[in-house]
């Protein structure tokens, strides 16, 4: 708490400098031995209160339906960014989609290639086996036919028969060279289709590939260039609301300067006049309570009990000290408003000071009256 000049106040101060002091010993001897006395905490307290309540009051800038269009505003934007986001994954779940359906496709054409050539090897070994068994009978006969003419002729038959040896045996190389030349022949027609297979087989694995390829390039390009559109646009749009959102946070920074400019103002003139008002009723209740004291001593002798003046003793009670006080704030409550009106600077801070006046009633508390 601080007086307008930024110095803090000292409640206790302000009550030693309008108060009178006085012992303990002192009081016992006048039979005083219950005072009431002002509490330092319960006034700093009161003012501090007043304070919260006036700034609790000035402070709530927004209103309710500010704050409902924020959080709807705040949901929107939530749910546009799960929205991308799904968008997102959906698209790389199609392109790993896309690249298994291409693998499984390329996997498929090499294991019929595979195939193609386990079955060109077997059919070409097949036809060379066939053709050496075929061989091997006509020698087989030719060399029967042989031993038959040995058996049969003299030296004109054996070198007649050594000549058809010779020449079965010319026909049976001859013969088995073309079938050595027909199992290349037809071995080399084999891998010449496997390979016009294998060829057209990658032809077709190239030809998927670059489609898948294209496809998929055309795709990117076209969702890349949407996301653009839509970047830019999102970009357009949040910079719109930023720059509406600036706008209106430098309206609420200045109203709240200006708020807050307006409570410090008041705010230091309620200090002000609580400060002198507490003051002013001190100084008053101690001089009324000086001047009944007086009054009291200087009535004190009577003929009954023979008592010296000095003798008599004034103690007010609880009741009558609440009642000075409140007077003494009242009327130096009044005397400040009529100040304020006649130098034509009517402040809130007296309508301020009259809320506290008027605050809630403490409960009675016992009282002492005067003996």
């Amino acid at each position: 708490m601080a007086d307008p000049q930024g110095n803090p106040i000292d409640v206790r101060k302000v009550i030693e400098q309008s108060a009178s002091k006085t012992t303990l010993q002192e009081l016992a001897k006048k039979g005083i031995y219950r005072v009431k006395v002002l509490d330092e905490a319960a006034i700093t307290r009161m003012i501090g209160e007043a304070v919260q309540r006036i700034i609790a009051t000035k402070t709530n800038l927004l209103s309710e339906t500010d704050r409902a269009k924020l959080v709807e505003a705040s949901r929107k934007e939530l749910d546009k960014l799960v929205k991308e986001f799904q968008e997102s994954k959906d698209r790389a779940e199609l392109m790993e989609k896309d690249k298994a359906a291409l693998a499984a496709q390329i996997e498929n054409l090499q294991e019929q290639l595979k195939l193609q050539r386990r079955y060109t090897d077997e059919m070409a070994k097949q036809r060379y086996e066939e053709g050496k068994s075929v061989m091997q009978q006509q020698v087989d006969d030719l060399k029967g036919q042989l031993a038959d003419a040995r058996n049969q002729g003299g030296d004109e038959a054996r070198r007649a028969q050594q000549s058809v040896i010779e020449e079965v045996r010319g026909q049976a190389a001859r013969r088995e060279e073309d079938l050595h030349r027909q199992a290349d022949a037809r071995f080399e027609e084999g891998v010449k289709s496997q390979q016009q297979l294998i060829a057209e087989l990658q032809r077709r694995i190239s030809d998927t590939e670059q489609r898948i390829a294209g496809e998929k390039e055309a795709e990117f390009s076209r969702k890349l260039l949407e996301e653009r559109e839509h970047e830019a646009a999102r970009r357009e749009e949040l910079q719109g609301k930023l720059a509406e959102m600036n706008a209106k946070n430098l309206e609420m920074s200045q109203k709240l300067a200006t708020t807050m400019e307006d409570m410090k103002k008041s705010d230091e003139e309620l200090f002000k006049r609580l400060t002198e008002l507490f003051t002013k009723a001190i100084e008053g209740v101690n001089k009324k309570l000086t001047d009944l004291r007086l009054r009291s001593i200087a009535g004190g002798v009577t003929s009954a009990t023979g008592s010296l003046p000095g003798d008599v003793e004034f103690r007010p009670s609880q009741m009558t000290i609440e009642g000075l006080i409140g007077e003494e704030l009242e009327s130096n409550l009044k005397k400040m408003e009529v100040e304020a009106k006649t130098s034509g600077k009517i402040s809130s801070a007296l309508d301020r000071l009259k809320a506290l006046r008027k605050g809630p009633a403490k409960p009675d508390e016992k009282k002492d009256e005067p003996r």
